[in-house]
Parts: structure tokens; sequence; C-alpha cells
């Protein structure tokens, strides 16, 4: 069958096509391919085992949370960052405990993935404080922004608090982003907040804090 010819493929010599067949053996769930997929994560080339990594949170058979923790300390950048996306999707407590870890990577994608998957509702908010961290003093705006969107979605009085110092940030981005956590919390302050971004003579920001105001009760 088509599972069989997967996990064959799996062994190829050529590394496109072990990759190809990880993901094809991943997608379609075959358990005969599960196996493979996990010896893939010691494959010699990287894409390879980034594909074996980004399979692991769809295979039941898999302790993804064990394998997924060990990627984030011992792969390349790229690999590392695939494994702290690929968390967002794993149920388990270890899973919150390495993407905080991975919090304070040198790589600033692998911050980035990590803050983003540390704001989905299963991981509660232990992150908070790291993620308010994150937010006001990673040097990479994308990050920051990340970390405040994830705090938003985690922990509405702190995020209203960083947001609140955020919104004067003079990278309209970053500013933006918190002007979107402060309109979606319900805080009286953020209101006031909201209005006087609104009189900012940033265009872009002005406008996000008025659709922001228009947005609320």
């Amino acid at each position: 069958g088509t599972g069989l010819r997967a996990k064959a493929a799996i062994g190829a010599a050529d590394p496109r096509v072990r990759e190809c067949a990880i993901r094809v053996g991943g997608y379609f769930g075959f358990p005969e391919c599960v196996p493979a997929i996990v010896s893939a994560l010691r494959d010699p080339d990287e894409d390879v085992r980034r594909a074996a990594i980004e399979q692991l949170p769809v295979l039941d058979e898999a302790d993804a949370a064990t394998a997924l923790q060990a990627a984030l300390t011992s792969e390349t950048p790229r690999n590392r960052a695939a494994a702290a996306h690929a968390l967002r999707q794993v149920d388990d407590p270890r899973a919150g405990a390495a993407l905080r870890e991975a919090l304070k990577d040198r790589d600033l994608w692998v911050r980035y993935y990590a803050a983003g998957s540390l704001g989905e509702a299963r991981f509660g908010s232990a992150a908070a404080e790291d993620l308010a961290t994150l937010a006001r003093r990673d040097p990479v705006t994308h990050v920051r922004i990340a970390a405040i969107t994830a705090l938003g979605a985690m922990h509405g009085v702190l995020a209203a608090k960083v947001a609140a110092e955020l919104i004067t940030a003079d990278d309209d981005d970053l500013a933006i982003a918190a002007i979107n956590v402060l309109g979606a919390v319900h805080r009286h302050d953020a209101h006031e907040w909201l209005t006087r971004a609104a009189r900012s003579p940033r265009s872009a920001v002005q406008l996000a804090a008025v659709r922001a105001l228009a947005e609320r009760p």
C-alpha cells in the first residue's frame, strides 16, 4: 500500500525523497511510517530532520514533547525554530517549560516562534512574566510584537500594563501591536491610552487606535 511505499522512501539515498516521504507519511498518518519518521530525527540532512520535527505533533504513537524538547537544545537554529513552532500543537506540561526556555534562545526566530506558541490557550499563564520581559527588552521588533501579542492572549492585566508602555514606541508596528492588545482587554484605563494614541501625529498609529476604539464596547 501507499504507507509501505512511503516507509520505504524514507530510507532512500536522496535526502529530498526522504524529506517528501516523511511529509507524506505524517500527513496521512500512516502508522507504519512512525518509527522511520522518529528515526529521521537523527538524519544527517538538516531538511530531513526538520520534516520529521514538523510531523511529530500529529503522530499519536510518538513522544512529541520529549523529542521536540531535545530538538530545542541540540538542533540547528532553523530546526530549533521549527521545534518551537511545532510545540504549539503539543498538549503536555513539558512543552510549556521547553518553550519558556526557548524564549532565551540566541536565535531570533526561535524566540519568535516560542513566543507565538506560548500564546496558545493550552499553556496557561506561567510564562506571562517571561513574555513581558521579551516584549519590553528583546532587540528585535518582530519578536517583541510576538511576545506582546501572546501575552495579550494569556494574561490581560499584565498585557495591558506592558502594552501601555509600548504604545508610544518609535516603531509603528510595535506601537500598533500594543494598540491591538489594549483594544482587546477589558480595562477602563485601556480606553484612556487608546484615546491618546488616536491623537498621534503618526497616521498609522492614529488609524489603529481609532479602529481599536471603534471595536470596544
